[in-house]
């Protein structure tokens, strides 16, 4: 019953809630993705999609698709899988606030393995949940001078 109670309440929530956006940054090769939490389509910008004409990134469309948790929900960190609709398997994610970009001094609450590119790793963070700078944070709060 408690868990009837417990899947209850969460549901009601996530309808409650707005959708939010997954941005995922990589560098080396330099890679952006990003899941719409609305439309749930899945966008991808490297190196290649540079527009000479336009001088802008065309972002390729991976098709739609969504987060898919794999292990046991005890686990810590969460686990996911970013899949797309056909299956096949974007990114690993680990929600342990320790996703990097490999260029900043950003913490991504998020960290992330791009499958189309061997050993990839990357940050990503949502709409709410930012990446922090801890420089930033020690300077706001005056202990470093």
């Amino acid at each position: 019953m408690k868990k009837c109670i417990l899947v209850s309440s969460f549901f009601m929530f996530s309808m409650a809630s707005a959708a939010e956006n997954l941005y995922c940054t990589f560098t080396e090769p330099f890679i952006s993705v990003t899941l719409d939490g609305t439309t749930k389509n899945i966008e991808k910008v490297g190196p290649e999609d540079w527009n000479e004409l336009t001088g802008q990134f065309d972002p390729k469309s991976l098709g739609t698709g969504s987060l898919v948790r794999i292990g046991n929900l005890e686990d810590y960190p969460s686990q996911y899988e970013l899949r797309t609709d056909k299956g096949e398997v974007i990114m690993k994610l680990a929600f342990n606030s320790a996703g990097s970009d490999g260029m900043s001094d950003n913490t991504y609450p998020i960290s992330a393995e791009f499958s189309a590119v061997s050993g990839l790793f990357g940050g990503c963070y949502t709409d709410s949940a930012k990446p922090w700078n801890s420089y930033d944070i020690e300077t706001s709060l005056e202990l470093i001078q």
